[in-house]
């Protein structure tokens, strides 16, 4: 293959690429914006704009149930429900039985039943901080290794 063959496909490449990534960018309902100083961040789109309702945070708690030398009881569960988790988020929450999987720290498959928690509220200092002792009380509690989390904004009416 010639120089200019080669410099025509890497131009025929390229505009591809930015015609591919233009036509992506039109097509996306949201964008994922890194910035310097944060994480990723949600862009809500214009239609979830649009859309009835206020913007709010969504968290999703995954709370895996293996400990070590048995499990989390559906009456430890639920006490740690009752104590750390209703009293924080009163306005309401979702628990979901879920089966999970994992690679612990060691790199061994970790297979559990999992209670997904989900919570939907008005982000806050206080809020936010409510989440983080719910987190780090289940993991000295339960012996966990981490409690995964994850949050995005999203549009909702009640």
């Amino acid at each position: 293959m010639s120089i200019l063959q080669k410099n025509l496909l890497s131009s025929i490449c390229l505009a591809g690429a930015f015609t591919l990534g233009t036509a992506l960018n039109l097509e996306t309902k949201s964008q994922v914006v890194p910035t310097p100083q944060a994480p990723l961040q949600q862009v809500p789109s214009l239609d979830t704009m649009q859309a009835p309702g206020e913007v709010l945070t969504e968290v999703s708690l995954y709370f895996g149930l293996a400990k070590p030398g048995g499990v989390v009881s559906e009456t430890e569960w639920q006490a740690f429900l009752a104590r750390e988790i209703t009293p924080r988020f009163r306005d309401g929450l979702t628990v979901l039985d879920a089966y999970g999987q994992y690679l612990d720290h060691d790199g061994t498959l970790i297979r559990e039943n999992t209670k997904l928690v989900i919570l939907i509220y008005a982000n806050s200092p206080e809020k936010e901080a409510d989440v983080q002792a719910i987190v780090d009380t289940y993991k000295q509690a339960f012996h966990q290794e981490s409690v995964l989390r994850t949050s995005s904004l999203i549009k909702a009416a009640f």
